[in-house]
């Protein structure tokens, strides 16, 4: 069978990142020896991806076509960009050239399953979830799409869903060592690997938790550890990202990686991110001498009840820990990253947060600290949804799939009693924005 992936376009120009959902599919659909000719196209990469796409078609003149649609918006408050209507641009292109059946996944379509599928009538199949399997056997049952857990499809108008399957057992995975596009065409510091799936964490704000059941799934030590080793030897790859949610929990797991890094006399670098609280310095100094460049901690709150409503399991003083453990180890870089205006914030929760970053600035020098804040983008189902019904900030029925900025502004979060405080930031940032520009 001729099989067309494609990379989808987001509307505008953004940097071009490694189909990692499909480089897992294609490894998935070669171990099962199946003889299908497999063809890439990433949109992102061509003036016009438009008509890069109908060529494309043209040429291989494919009988299923997969997209994967990575997020709905960029879920920044200070670059509102909704990416879904690119994506019908996308399916009534490749409708004009061709009646090949179309497939959507990826993490956005997961996410909304059920309204795009509505909303795009073109769209014939989705894969909600992990796409190995279901993808694999879909292509042997279109005729039957019920009998394929995990798939939702059309009947007549109606829109059906065949049921959830079970989660994929990584314990026992094989390394991916099959490229559908080599990685070096996406830069030598642009690759990622998922040491495990899923999450336990129980933030307010997470819809991951919702969709995959609190359940952690560690994938073989040795499989990550050849997809390094093929990386860095044979591919050019100088530097790869561990997408896990969070890459120390638990803390043995990643232990074992970083042992197992320098075992194998590995020589890349990497990043990933981290919890505050399962972390130490014999831990800090493993991952630095086995190629950590960046230890991302995203604790959002600083004070004990803004950390509480946003259902964090950390505490201040482990915020603070960061801090300490960086000042002490010189190779540690750190990023922080803060929400904007969150739950549960007071004037003096907020001056206490300033109070400690100036420390950072002061203690540590500013090319080893990177510092973020942003507002919260609300989804359904989620704990932060119900506090903003609470605080009269949205309705029952909201629309999460806006099509204009004013809609989708009313997505974030922003506390009711602290406006005054996320204004000054917002000011900040415009002004530090500026500066940036004249300095350049």
């Amino acid at each position: 069978m001729r099989i067309l992936l494609v990379q989808q376009y987001p509307g505008r120009v953004e940097e071009p990142v490694y189909p990692v959902g499909f480089h897992s599919i294609y490894n998935a659909l070669q171990d099962l020896g199946d003889t299908h000719e497999i063809s890439f196209l990433d949109m992102n990469k061509y003036d016009n991806p438009y008509n890069a796409l109908s060529l494309k078609i043209e040429e291989i003149q494919p009988e299923v076509i997969g997209i994967s649609q990575r997020n709905i918006d960029t879920s920044d408050s200070r670059d509102i960009f909704f990416y879904l209507p690119a994506l019908e641009k996308t399916l009534s292109t490749i409708r004009k050239t061709t009646g090949a059946p179309i497939i959507v996944g990826g993490p956005a379509f997961s996410m909304y399953s059920a309204e795009i599928m509505l909303r795009y009538p073109l769209i014939d199949f989705g894969i909600f979830l992990e796409g190995e399997e279901s993808f694999c056997e879909l292509l042997n049952n279109f005729d039957k799409p019920d009998s394929v857990s995990g798939i939702f499809y059309r009947k007549g108008d109606v829109v059906k869903f065949s049921g959830g399957r079970e989660f994929i057992e990584l314990s026992e995975s094989k390394p991916r060592l099959k490229y559908l596009v080599e990685p070096e065409e996406y830069g030598s510091q642009n690759f990622y690997i998922d040491c495990k799936r899923g999450c336990i964490l129980n933030c307010a704000y997470c819809k991951d938790v919702i969709l995959n059941n609190h359940q952690l799934r560690l994938r073989n030590v040795n499989s990550v550890l050849d997809e390094m080793e093929d990386l860095s030897t044979n591919r050019n790859t100088d530097t790869i990202q561990f997408t896990d949610p969070i890459f120390n929990i638990p803390l043995t797991h990643a232990s074992e990686i970083c042992e197992g890094i320098l075992r194998n006399k590995l020589k890349i670098k990497w990043q990933a991110k981290f919890n505050e609280r399962l972390i130490d310095s014999d831990f800090v100094k493993l991952a630095i001498s086995s190629g950590c460049v960046l230890f991302s901690f995203s604790p959002d709150g600083y004070m004990n009840r803004t950390l509480d409503a946003l259902g964090k399991d950390i505490t201040k003083s482990e915020v603070i820990k960061s801090f300490y453990l960086a000042r002490k180890n010189k190779g540690m870089n750190i990023s922080l990253s803060f929400v904007q205006s969150p739950p549960d914030e007071s004037l003096h929760g907020f001056i206490a947060l300033m109070l400690f970053l100036l420390k950072l600035r002061i203690f540590i020098k500013i090319k080893r600290v990177k510092i973020y804040f942003g507002h919260l983008k609300v989804e359904p189902d989620t704990e932060l949804f119900n506090m903003a019904l609470k605080a009269k900030l949205m309705t029952e029925d909201q629309n999460f799939l806006p099509s204009s900025k004013k809609e989708m502004k009313k997505l974030f979060y922003r506390n009711p009693r602290t406006r005054y405080i996320d204004t000054i930031l917002t000011g900040i940032h415009l002004l530090s924005k500026e500066i940036f520009k004249t300095r350049k």
